[in-house]
């Protein structure tokens, strides 16, 4: 493992090493009108203190300058490793950019088919790492060579990339395969560090899937083999809920998919936690809902939320001992749902805990008691999905 600290003015010797040698990690980010975001994220890679690796920048059509950052950035970094991965060439018309973009998953993919690192890493256009995240991700895979990849914890940050110190953390390594279907505690497409052969052998990304493609493969992956644990908060994944209305409805076709043939694999274990799996699922799209603009939330889509929200109490009648909060909760979905959305906006930024109500779903995630089966240790064999 090569683990060497950044100088702020790398000799031209040094430079020539880097190039010469080929990357031990892939970074794999895909982008579609990024140019907001990307500077920062690229600036966060290279301030990374593990440095072999090679960068895969993957368009998906932008139309904005997201092609030029990146262009001038990877022109700026003297050990040449970012590449800019335009649209297919055998389309030269301009026309093409303003087609059906492929989706994040073959975008992913095709960086997948042309990345040589032995280890790979996904990395969203507006979420960063910090400095020590490569080097100690690599260091946990060079000492745990039976695990398939590793994570580390994240904290969430705001459109304006200040820290939330919201953290989502768990305890969890080894074979962990249940515990991540009760919970997405990875919780990001920019959290892991994959070895190359099983993310092969799965078969990347779901393009199929329009949600919840990366806990889809993270399921895939912890089924296989055991996973490892760095237990530092390393990523830092951006809160974005105005960059686009979220589509809950194809979340929860998406959910419905993973959930069910995860459960198919390993019902034995799992058949008897379906209802927290789903009670802990619904309160994550139930938050998903309520945390979207308010244009977003009006209407008939408040009723979809109201729904989510009747699925979490049918799920788990216990949470509604935090009355209060549900109260706050159906509160801001009244308001949203009832009143003209600037209406709603306004009355929602005066009453900020209003506003606030529905962060309160994530807070009753459960885990039951599962086995815990350490890193050394192999899994009983479990049936695959018909």
């Amino acid at each position: 493992m090569e683990q060497n600290k950044r100088s702020p003015e790398p000799s031209q010797a040094a430079s020539q090493h880097t190039q010469d040698r080929s990357p031990l990690v892939s970074v794999i980010i895909p982008v579609r009108n990024g140019a907001a975001t990307i500077g920062e994220t690229l600036a966060s890679l290279l301030c990374q203190t593990f440095e072999n690796f090679e960068v895969l920048v993957m368009d998906d059509g932008s139309t904005d300058a997201t092609g030029d950052i990146v262009t001038h950035l990877a022109a700026a970094d003297s050990r040449v490793r970012i590449r800019w991965e335009s649209s297919p060439s055998e389309m030269p018309s301009k026309a093409h950019f303003h087609s059906q973009p492929r989706g994040v998953s073959a975008t992913r993919n095709q960086g997948l088919a042309i990345a040589q690192g032995e280890f790979i890493s996904f990395l969203d256009a507006d979420d960063l790492w910090l400095p020590e995240k490569l080097a100690d991700q690599v260091a946990a895979l060079t000492q745990h060579s039976n695990a398939v990849m590793v994570y580390s914890w994240t904290e969430l940050m705001d459109d304006h990339g200040q820290r939330l110190g919201q953290v989502i953390n768990a305890p969890f390594d080894g074979w962990i395969h249940e515990h991540l279907l009760v919970t997405d505690f990875i919780s990001s497409g920019s959290n892991v560090l994959i070895r190359r052969s099983p993310l092969e052998k799965c078969q990347g990304f779901d393009a199929t899937l329009s949600h919840s493609e990366d806990w889809d493969l993270w399921l895939r992956l912890a089924a296989v083999g055991p996973v490892a644990l760095v237990p530092k908060v390393q990523i830092l994944y951006r809160q974005r809920p105005t960059s686009a209305s979220i589509n809950v409805l194809a979340h929860e076709t998406a959910s419905r998919t993973i959930v069910e043939r995860e459960l198919q694999r390993d019902s034995l274990t799992l058949g008897n936690h379906r209802h927290i799996i789903w009670g802990n699922r619904y309160k994550y799209l139930a938050f998903k809902s309520l945390d979207r603009p308010c244009p977003a939330q009006w209407g008939f889509s408040s009723l979809t939320t109201l729904r989510f929200l009747l699925q979490v109490i049918r799920c788990d009648r216990g949470s509604i001992k935090q009355w209060k909060k549900w109260l706050l909760t159906l509160g801001k979905l009244l308001l949203c749902g009832v009143l003209p959305p600037r209406a709603a906006g306004f009355l929602l930024r005066r009453f900020s805990a209003v506003g606030r109500s529905h962060q309160f779903l994530l807070t009753l995630t459960r885990v039951p008691r599962l086995p815990l089966r350490p890193l050394i240790e192999a899994p009983t064999e479990v049936s695959p999905p018909s």
